[in-house]
């Protein structure tokens, strides 16, 4: 609620605080999302045995 909002319920107001802008943090959960599909990503090549397959065709 601001000030103003309890000054029309009546109520006293000594002084208000007012909010700051918070830091956008988009970098940073576009990171994170990044890390989870690429973690994603390794585990599936792993379950599918391609590390294997890579060896073999290199030998």
């Amino acid at each position: 609620h601001t000030v103003n909002d309890l000054r029309r319920l009546g109520l006293p107001v000594l002084g208000g605080v007012s909010s700051t802008a918070q830091p956008r943090r988009s970098g940073a959960a576009l990171g994170f999302g990044f890390g989870v599909v690429a973690l994603f990503a390794v585990f599936g090549a792993v379950l599918a045995g391609l590390p294997g397959t890579i060896v073999r065709l290199l030998a």
